[in-house]
């Protein structure tokens, strides 16, 4: 039988624009193939995709995204849209020694270069759906032979 991981989906949620932010939920869907998304019910509320989330108070969305990133064993998301909470985000979880994957969709946006060059951090690039689910089963098959 296959671990099942708790998993953090993280994406730009305030930031950028909008384009990137429909691809996350097939995304967290194929992500449920290995596990809990800790995060999903956030990307599935219908005010994500028009960038706020104005029923809960910033103080309320870091203690949950904390408290979520301490109870993963993985972290996935988007890197596409440039995004200081999701920066935040991946040097809490570098810290805590959590691996993690970054995907970035080949678009007109650049990948930060501290993201990037950190050997730490599996960034795959991706064009279609079809490129990042590949992405993520090779990432998760590669944290199985790891165990």
């Amino acid at each position: 039988m296959s671990r099942e991981y708790n998993i953090y989906f993280f994406g730009s949620i305030n930031g950028g624009t909008s384009d990137i932010k429909p691809w996350y939920r097939p995304m967290i869907r194929r992500l449920e193939k290995f596990g809990t998304v800790l995060s999903a019910d956030i990307f599935f509320k219908p005010e994500i995709l028009e960038g706020t989330e104005s029923d809960v108070w910033p103080d309320e969305i870091f203690e949950r995204d904390i408290a979520f990133i301490n109870r993963a064993d993985v972290l996935v998301g988007d890197v596409t849209i440039p995004s200081t909470g999701v920066g935040y985000e991946l040097g809490h979880a570098r810290a805590k020694g959590k691996p993690i994957l970054c995907l970035h969709r080949s678009t007109g946006h650049s990948l930060s270069a501290i993201i990037e060059g950190n050997s730490y951090i599996v960034v795959r690039y991706y064009k279609a759906l079809p490129a990042a689910y590949g992405h993520i089963t090779r990432f998760f098959k590669s944290l199985r032979t790891q165990s």
